[in-house]
């Protein structure tokens, strides 16, 4: 058994003497009180008063689930300490100051609060000191002093079994400067780098909570960093797949990763809370929206633009696209960038500017679909073999996503008609400035032989309710501002077909 661990097993915690400190505890004579030696001196005795005992509080039950006795604390110290003890604080960081007997180590809780806890061999007349302006100010233990208590009490001492804990059958005298001497010999230097995950786990009832909250940190993280790029490559999912690593054990001097950015942001965010709230302010949640649907939208073009190079130039890379796999690709990228609206929008809505640039985006995908209405193959530059039984939709994508979708995407294509029924769902100031290319979209569409595309008119008949019931909608709200306000009036077909900026 370590001297440490003999030294608590014969420690008394209940007469523990008051050591050399700057702190004035709550076993030490309050300014103004009067010592028992004085007590009976002066101008005589008075008549005996019989006083009302006051009844004792509750023990203060910690956030570590360690109970405390406060009753012999003053009223002000007993209210900083059920504070301190009951707080919601992480710590960033815990560094050791100092050489030989005259270190301490600084536990950084929230910047600039760092509580130190000074070697009690040295010279210091301090054990224990919070940079705070409270204690700077009363010199008496802080909200960060009794909250870092609570926690290297349970992790150090009591876990350790040095004390018993939440099984005692009386709660514990929390005398501070004792108990921080006593702890300082237990933080060896090679735990300074976990010490902190184990402090924030101190009281989580529910691992699980704790692990949630990391994977949802790493996603921002991811988030952000995936638009850090002019022109990025990866998404937040993939980057994510990128770090596996467990960054909260790692030792502060592998924190750097030399020559990659990313993964030394990755880690400093995940272990500085600090850090990632500032990373957070300066890149906002609409901003990376922002940046993931442009990702997305840049895949779909690179999609397109497969396909085409390979029906006019033949197969030169396993990164071709048939008409059928462009397809899948492009519906895919729909539906990632709807659910990530909507995940987004559960945590915080996003701003307009953004959801509005989200619908330029979709429908800007109908009209370039819209575009390849045509034989994909018909001017080729090499001998292609069709396949047997080749389906005409097979060679045109409009006619593959919207005209006339395979039997096997009926239930999907139904469900959201590529697009329209996903844009629907959005409120209607996110999309109604897109009114007139939308309608051009339809007029083109149902121009369109029924008998080659045969859900062509389905379709424009969705865009078309869409665009009367929003009309509709915008009217009623006006009329009901402005009776005089005009009634509605049916689209007429475009003069022209403008295309999409």
């Amino acid at each position: 058994m370590s001297e440490q661990a003999r030294m608590f097993q014969s420690l008394n915690l209940d007469d523990m003497p008051v050591t050399r400190s700057g702190l004035r505890t709550s076993q030490e004579p309050q300014r103004g009180a009067t010592s028992p030696r004085a007590r009976g001196r002066g101008r005589g005795r008075g008549p005996s008063r019989v006083q009302t005992p006051v009844p004792p509080i509750d023990p203060t039950t910690a956030y570590s689930g360690i109970e405390y006795d406060t009753n012999s604390f003053s009223p002000t110290f007993a209210e900083s300490a059920r504070k301190g003890l009951q707080s919601e604080m992480v710590v960033d960081q815990v560094q050791r100051h100092g050489s030989g007997s005259d270190s301490y180590y600084a536990f950084q809780i929230s910047k600039p609060v760092s509580v130190h806890i000074h070697d009690p061999a040295g010279s210091s007349d301090r054990i224990i000191e919070c940079t705070c302006d409270k204690y700077k100010d009363t010199e008496t233990p802080c909200k960060h002093i009794w909250w870092l208590f609570a926690g290297l009490h349970k992790i150090l001492i009591v876990e350790q079994g040095f004390e018993p804990g939440t099984a005692a059958r009386r709660p514990i005298q929390p005398v501070l400067t004792t108990i921080f001497r006593q702890m300082y010999p237990l933080i060896p230097e090679e735990r300074l780098d976990t010490l902190p995950r184990e402090l924030n786990q101190v009281g989580v009832e529910d691992p699980e909570v704790l692990v949630a909250d990391l994977d949802a940190r790493k996603d921002t993280v991811c988030d952000i960093l995936a638009g850090f790029n002019n022109r990025p490559t990866k998404t937040p999912e993939e980057l994510k797949d990128e770090f596996v690593e467990d960054v909260l054990l790692l030792p502060s001097s592998e924190i750097l990763v030399e020559g990659n950015l990313h993964a030394t942001i990755y880690r400093l965010a995940m272990r500085d809370d600090g850090f990632y709230t500032r990373l957070q302010e300066i890149v906002p949640n609409d901003a990376r929206a922002k940046q993931y649907y442009d990702t997305l939208y840049i895949r779909a073009q690179e999609g397109l633009e497969r396909l085409t190079t390979y029906a006019t130039n033949g197969p030169r890379s396993p990164r071709d696209l048939t008409v059928p796999e462009c397809a899948r690709v492009l519906r895919s990228l729909v539906n990632q960038m709807c659910q990530n609206k909507d995940a987004r929008n559960a945590v915080a809505p996003l701003g307009a500017v953004v959801a509005s640039r989200l619908a330029v985006i979709l429908v800007r995908l109908i009209d370039r679909v819209l575009d390849l209405n045509q034989d994909i193959y018909a001017n080729t530059r090499w001998n292609r073999i069709a396949p047997a039984n080749e389906h005409s939709r097979d060679r045109n994508l409009f006619a593959y996503l919207i005209g006339d979708p395979p039997t096997a995407w009926a239930s999907d294509w139904k469900t959201d008609y590529f697009v329209i029924d996903r844009l629907r769902g959005f409120p209607v100031n996110e999309w109604e400035h897109l009114t007139e290319r939308l309608d051009t979209i339809r007029w083109r569409i149902e121009k369109l032989d029924t008998a080659t595309f045969p859900m062509a008119s389905r379709y424009a008949h969705q865009i078309d309710e869409m665009l009367g019931n929003s009309t509709a909608t915008t009217q009623i709200d006006a009329m009901l501002r402005d009776p005089t306000a005009p009634r509605f009036e049916p689209s007429r077909p475009p003069s022209q077909m403008p295309g999409l900026e």
